[in-house]
């Protein structure tokens, strides 16, 4: 919670006039061990993506919760384990993701913006970082209505 904390700050001056940021954190102490530098570009890229999504303007929320994974779920997800995770989530009132390229979204040069826009890398970035912190990611996109992406971080059971 610390970091998204203090992640929002910086985020709320870059998402500018026209969106708006919400956060609903967990009252419980939410520890992960990770790089915070390492997770603030995994919520800067996220945040960008959602302000991209929302042109005309909408709501980015932040949210963070206590996640138990069973091994059914875990077989569910590529990279999941079971265990105790911290799920932190930014989820958009933007136009979402196409059905077809949900499936491409974390590869590397693959991107759904303009020529010029983008690079493909955002995510791709955020993928990598977060793997390489034995978490997971996974989405929700309703095309129409919005895109949550779920970043799921092994929890600091003794946090040094």
């Amino acid at each position: 919670n610390e970091v998204v904390e203090r992640f929002s700050a910086l985020l709320d001056r870059r998402v500018g006039s026209s969106c708006r940021l919400a956060l609903d954190l967990c009252q419980e102490p939410t520890t992960v061990r990770a790089d915070s530098g390492l997770l603030n570009q995994v919520l800067m890229n996220l945040a960008v993506n959602a302000k991209d999504a929302m042109p005309e303007g909408g709501v980015i929320t932040l949210t963070t919760r206590h996640c138990k994974i069973d091994e059914q779920t875990a077989r569910s997800y590529p990279d999941a384990h079971a265990g105790l995770y911290i799920r932190l989530s930014v989820m958009d009132t933007g136009m979402g993701i196409p059905l077809e390229d949900q499936s491409r979204v974390f590869e590397p040069l693959f991107t759904t913006k303009k020529e010029g826009e983008g690079t493909g890398l955002g995510l791709a970035t955020v993928h990598t970082i977060v793997h390489q912190h034995q978490g997971w990611l996974d989405l929700d996109s309703i095309p129409g209505g919005g895109t949550t992406f779920h970043i799921n971080l092994p929890a600091a059971i003794n946090p040094a």
